[in-house]
């Protein structure tokens, strides 16, 4: 009878440690099911331009940042997409001036497919347009402001996506670029005679110019 119960309560042990590593692959199996987008970087300082048309005007301001999307699974995750197959640029703003009036631009092709995103680690660099109107200052209104990027616009993706922002932070003497992936932050003294002003003559300049940046990128993504 003790040999028996002996035998039972090892039993039960070994069963319970099974079921303990048994779980922790799962856990971890499940955990590396997603997809990386982090910027790593940022150009400073953005390109300026300026235009001025009849009833009013606007600053345009240019910064190319700098991408990893890291696939950590063995295996190829496969987006599904309606109208680009790379993550998409969001913006998030908190303006000390609450009168002035921006917009993040960002011109896309609409075309629609499937992107296999590979295992290991892809490096992009990608702009982000930021349009203020009636505003002629050379450097961003101050105030505070957010960036990531996620496939979560037109794009299907089977896995969560982890993303980590920038966050810039713009006074009257410094601006500050803060990048979560690696918890570091670069502080930049503001030079305004650093920017050089062009003058765009129209409108339709802006959307030509972005459609441009566009097709490279999109060129260098599929060639990637």
């Amino acid at each position: 009878m003790r040999m028996i119960q002996k035998h039972s309560r090892r039993t039960i042990v070994f069963m319970f440690i099974s079921l303990i590593i048994v779980g922790q692959i799962q856990l971890s199996s499940a955990e590396e099911e997603h997809l990386i987008v982090r910027i790593v970087d940022a150009k400073y300082p953005p390109i300026f331009r300026f235009s001025e048309e009849d009833t009013f005007s606007y600053s345009i301001f240019t910064t190319y940042l700098s991408l990893e999307i890291e696939n950590p699974t063995s295996h190829n995750i496969t987006i599904t997409y309606g109208c680009g197959p790379f993550p998409f640029p969001y913006l998030r703003w908190d303006l000390e001036d609450k009168n002035i009036e921006l917009e993040h631009v960002f011109v896309i092709e609409w075309v629609e497919g499937t992107n296999d995103i590979p295992p290991g680690v892809r490096s992009k660099t990608y702009p982000i347009e930021i349009l203020v109107f009636n505003y002629q200052e050379e450097t961003l209104p101050r105030g505070e402001y957010t960036v990531w990027f996620d496939y979560t616009n037109c794009s299907s993706v089977p896995v969560p996506v982890v993303t980590y922002k920038i966050l810039i932070k713009v006074t009257e003497f410094n601006v500050s670029y803060h990048f979560e992936y690696s918890d570091s932050t670069e502080v930049y003294t503001i030079e305004k005679t650093s920017y050089g002003l062009v003058f765009i003559s129209t409108l339709v300049i802006l959307p030509i110019y972005l459609k441009l940046i566009y097709r490279k990128e999109k060129k260098d993504f599929f060639n990637s």
